[in-house]
């Protein structure tokens, strides 16, 4: 059983998959993660990210199913957009998402995830709110320490 979870940012699509999964007992992927993780790795060995090749290096020698943690700082952020313009790494993404959540029953979250990557969840979700809930998330989550800015 497949649940995706799309939505715009800050719109609350993490909260509402952590919730969904704890409730069904599920196991719960956070796309973005995998795309903050391939921008950390970028970081510390100083990619030029503006070139996909580097970042399809990266990409294929990184252990996907061990997420890092500290991977909401401001940096991170920064890197993410210029590193999701590539193609072929959006690809090698959705393919680790696919092999993730293979016969397993997941919460999938993130940015098309249920018209892109899993078309055919068995349940799809899209979460949006105002820009001004949006942005008042946002200030929340880097109050609460939730997101680090360096």
């Amino acid at each position: 059983m497949l649940v995706a979870i799309d939505g715009t940012s800050g719109s609350g699509k993490s909260t509402i998959a952590k919730l969904v999964a704890a409730r069904l007992d599920f196991s719960l992927l956070n796309t973005g993660l995998l795309y903050r993780m391939i921008a950390k790795y970028c970081i510390d060995y100083k990619i030029n990210t503006e070139n996909e090749i580097d970042v399809i290096k990266i990409a294929n020698v990184i252990a996907y199913n061990t997420i890092h943690e500290n991977l909401h700082t401001e940096i991170i952020s920064e890197v993410v957009p210029i590193i999701v313009k590539h193609e072929k790494v959006r690809s090698i993404v959705r393919n680790w998402q696919k092999e993730i959540v293979k016969d397993k029953k997941y919460i999938v979250e993130g940015r098309d995830i249920g018209s892109v990557v899993f078309p055919n969840a068995n349940i799809k979700f899209f979460i949006n709110a105002t820009l001004e809930e949006r942005a008042q998330r946002r200030f929340n989550q880097i109050n609460d320490g939730n997101i680090n800015i360096e």
